[in-house]
């Protein structure tokens, strides 16, 4: 450990046959960033040794029922730090990520009946309503997505119901000083 309280990671990988260096990499990382520094060394080890990129610094997402309740997790690759993203009390089945990584599709029975959902983090807070298909251009009937600003930048959404209203619901963005990251 550093003076500062931080740490200094550094690896080299030989190919002992050959008696060769295959590279190596140093970071330094604070004491939260040691075990997603052992990911991407194994990532780095593993493309090494076999061409092709490592899984050690995914999530992977799963359901859990707890009593009544359905639970989408995701955690690290291991099975550790793993957080609670939805939970409901009607089925949640078949997570599957997007291409990108950034998205989690699942099925909700929230509605009595099966719905798509898709629970994603694209840092930008925005509201479709009505929701328009982005290929077809087709309008998606009772559908409203809202999306917040996500990690580093977490704030929130103030959602209001007004019967009173033809649209019934309204969002706000509540920014939260705090946690506003300077670029």
């Amino acid at each position: 450990m550093r003076a500062d309280g931080r740490f200094e990671v550094r690896f080299r990988l030989y190919d002992v046959v050959k008696q060769t260096p295959i590279g190596g990499v140093a970071y330094t990382v604070s004491r939260e960033q040691l075990r997603s520094t052992a990911h991407r060394i194994a990532d780095y080890v593993y493309e090494k040794l076999t061409g092709e990129k490592g899984v050690f610094s995914t999530l992977i997402a799963y359901v859990v029922k707890r009593g009544n309740a359905y639970e989408l997790q995701i955690a690290d690759a291991d099975g550790m730090g793993d957080q609670t993203i939805l939970k409901s009390y009607e089925p949640i089945i078949s997570p599957a990520w997007s291409p990108d990584g950034r998205r989690i599709a699942y099925v909700s029975f929230e509605n009595k009946k099966p719905v798509v959902y898709v629970h994603g983090d694209t840092h930008l807070y925005r509201v479709d309503k009505p929701l328009v298909g982005s290929v077809s251009r087709r309008v998606i009937e009772n559908f409203t997505r809202v999306e917040t600003i996500g990690w580093p930048d977490t704030h929130w959404v103030r959602a209001i119901v007004d019967p009173n209203d033809p649209n019934v619901f309204s969002f706000r963005q509540q920014i939260v000083k705090e946690n506003l990251v300077t670029h």
